[in-house]
């Protein structure tokens, strides 16, 4: 592999929103691609962040990242729920 999934092209597993932090909700993206972490440090997928303006999350990944399995989290309560 050369830094892509097998694909060609970058593949999003599922993405999590967490709405309520300060300013912006957090987007974490988990990917097909291998951890970036030697082993037995951790073997959890290549997972990208990102922040969107606080109450657009759930709009912007609805928008450019149709049919990707989507959960909010509530950074207050702790709650989650799938979009």
């Amino acid at each position: 592999m050369s830094g892509e999934s097998e694909s060609g092209r970058l593949d999003v597993r599922r993405i999590v929103v967490m709405v309520n932090c300060p300013g912006t909700d957090t987007v974490f993206m988990y990917t097909d691609l291998p951890s970036p972490f030697p082993p037995g440090v951790s073997d959890e997928p290549l997972s990208v962040t990102f922040a969107v303006r606080s109450g657009y999350g759930i709009e912007y990944v609805k928008a450019h990242f149709p049919g990707v399995p989507l959960e909010r989290l509530d950074q207050k309560t702790g709650k989650r729920e799938n979009v």
